[in-house]
This record gives C-alpha cells, sequence and structure tokens, in this order.
C-alpha cells in the first residue's frame, strides 16, 4: 500500500480488501510459484473440505503452515519474564505512537495574575479569614449540627471585621 501510495497510484482499502487502481490487489504466499498468480479459482487451488472460504482463509492457511516457535521453554516462563515482555510491549507501542503523532512541547501554564483591581484594601488576613469562613460554610453544609452553626457565625463575624479593619487603613 505504501509502495503504491509513493508512486501515485489511486489507493483504497475497503474492509479487508485493499484496491489499487481500481483492481482488487491480492496477496500471494512467497511459497507459491511465479505462475500460481491470481484468484484461488484461477489457480484452480482447491480448499480443504473443512476450511471455509472466507476473505481471511488465505491468511489462516498462512499462519498455519508456520507454527509458532519460542526460543524459551514454557516451563522457564515466570511472572518477571511476563512482566519484562509486557513492560517492552509497551515502552514499543509509546515509542511507535510518539513516532506516529508526535509530541507537543509543553508549555508553562499561565497562572492569572493577582490584580488588586478594585479592592486594594483585600489583604492576606482577608483572604486568610475568607477561607476559614467558607471551610466551616462547607462543613455546615455536609453535616449540619448547632456547634458547626455557632462556628460559621463566628467565623462569619470575624471575616466581617478583618474586612472592616482593613478598609479603614485605606
Amino acid at each position: 500500500m505504501k509502495e503504491a501510495k509513493y508512486n501515485r497510484r489511486n489507493v483504497k482499502r475497503v474492509r479487508d480488501r485493499l484496491y489499487i487502481d481500481d483492481e482488487l490487489y491480492e496477496i500471494h504466499d512467497d511459497t507459491e510459484t511465479s505462475h500460481h498468480h491470481g484468484h484461488p479459482k484461477e489457480r484452480n487451488d482447491t480448499l480443504p473440505s473443512n476450511e471455509q472460504s472466507t476473505p481471511n482463509s488465505q491468511w489462516d492457511r498462512r499462519s498455519m503452515k508456520r507454527p509458532h516457535t519460542s526460543s524459551t521453554p514454557t516451563s522457564c516462563i515466570n511472572d518477571d519474564m511476563i512482566n519484562s515482555f509486557v513492560d517492552e510491549i509497551g515502552l514499543i507501542l509509546i515509542e511507535s505512537a510518539r513516532d506516529t503523532l508526535g509530541t507537543r512541547p509543553d508549555k508553562p501554564k499561565k497562572r492569572a495574575s493577582k490584580n488588586q483591581g478594585d479592592k486594594p484594601w483585600f489583604n492576606l488576613d482577608c483572604i486568610f479569614e475568607r477561607q476559614n469562613y467558607r471551610k466551616f460554610n462547607r462543613k455546615l453544609k455536609a453535616r449540619p449540627s448547632p456547634v458547626l452553626l455557632t462556628t460559621v457565625k463566628e467565623s462569619e463575624k470575624i471575616y466581617k471585621k478583618v474586612m472592616d479593619k482593613a478598609i479603614k487603613q485605606i
């Protein structure tokens, strides 16, 4: 497919079929001779009676010809080996995704500047008391109790006094 695209040919993939220049592209086994190219019906090949004629039957036959061989006997495989294989596969996937999709440079996150705006009197004491008031208010909403209610009222009074004091200083 890549080679056909490189040669600027019309390439389309529909489900599990590949069309190059509006002609179905057939995949052939390496073991076949040059005079047996073409569709299995044209080659006069017969499928075994237990095998159905599906679009992937060529792939099924090809995988059946080559049995899977392992360099490590199955009796020697342990959890550490499996973990290392999974880690390697994960690294391969991450690397291929990075190559395919690319990476984006991390931009520093911009924080809103603390602009005093129209309240230059609102200082750190006010911020601290507002924080306490809101904290107690959240606790009261989560678990209402008479003790918390009095605590919220007291923290509200303290918050108002601190704001009044800050306003008078300016």
